[in-house]
């Protein structure tokens, strides 16, 4: 089986599980996850895994983000964004108001995600009771902006504004504009929001979904997600070889196998002499433990080069 990561280009309109489907196909496989959600209307970098490399999603799930967007003050919609319903107006901001509130927004900052969203609120999506005309009870949270700007887009004073901000995992920049708008007078929503990119992959490396579905051998889009997971700068590393590797390779236990590190509870990254990663393993309690075994990348031809 095929295994590896894909940098998508999402596309505006559908899901983020609904691309899933075309992606499946053209790779001729079922086992295909992403490691973070992006809103319907919004488009960009998703990070697709495919085979074994589905058990790495946690590693890139909580990487930081960076998006560029379209806030339109002086309306608000229910869902924040322009997919909602208009529920409320106010008067546009001048810049100076804008532009004086932004750095109260930098750093760890509260955040009261938006109510039409997929957290889970005593068992169900909060979506599905603000559908049904409930008012979910969304507990604030703590989410990190690392950097925010703000400039008008046009001419006249028509209230929309480019936003660019990159920020940790967990942050809804829909809720972002809801209360910016909320700190300079008014209201506000999303227009337009593209996911620029996640950690170190950019939406310069993301294939769209008519490229994928257009080459007439798609597996070659795929990325050994060794060096992708090595990019993240988060593991140790252990160079084995000879009866070390065949004990990784094959899952058998590695008390007295592999050397003991100096510190318990950091994820290691296990590599041969070239470079490859076999695994990802966890020293605790005096043992080593297998967090995943990976399979190396099939391919019938060349591979792309390595991300990161």
């Amino acid at each position: 089986m095929t295994s590896g990561i894909l940098i998508l280009k999402k596309p505006s309109g559908p899901s983020s599980s609904g691309v899933l489907g075309p992606v499946k196909r053209a790779l001729k496989t079922r086992k295909v996850g992403h490691s973070g959600t992006l809103d319907p209307f919004a488009s960009g970098v998703m990070i697709v895994l495919v085979g074994t490399a589905t058990r790495t999603a946690r590693w890139f799930t909580g990487l930081d983000k960076e998006y560029r967007g379209i806030v339109q003050f002086g309306s608000q919609t229910d869902t924040l964004d322009r997919e909602g319903v208009v529920v409320s107006q106010a008067p546009l901001p001048d810049a100076l108001t804008v532009t004086a509130v932004l750095p109260s927004f930098i750093g760890a900052i509260q955040q009261i995600p938006p109510a039409y969203s997929a957290l889970k609120i005593q068992g169900r999506r909060a979506y599905e009771i603000a559908r049904a005309g409930g008012t979910p009870q969304v507990p604030t949270r703590t989410v990190t902006i690392h950097s925010l700007s703000m400039n008008p887009l046009d001419d006249a004073p028509q209230g929309r504004w480019q936003l660019s901000v990159t920020c940790g995992s967990g942050t809804y920049v829909r809720a972002l504009a809801r209360d910016i708008a909320a700190a300079a007078g008014t209201v506000g929503y999303l227009q337009e929001l593209e996911r620029r990119s996640v950690g170190p992959f950019l939406l310069d490396q993301a294939v769209s979904l008519e490229e994928l579905q257009d080459d007439p051998d798609p597996l070659q889009l795929i990325h050994p997600v060794g060096p992708a997971l090595r990019s993240l700068g988060i593991f140790d590393e252990l160079i084995v070889q000879g009866d070390r590797l065949r004990a990784v390779q094959t899952g058998r236990p590695l008390s007295g196998v592999l050397p003991e590190p100096e510190a318990e509870g950091r994820d290691t990254l296990v590599l041969d002499p070239a470079g490859t990663v076999y695994a990802v393993l966890r020293f605790a309690e005096g043992r080593w433990r297998y967090e995943v075994v990976l399979k190396p990348l099939e391919h019938n031809g060349d591979a792309p080069p390595p991300l990161g």
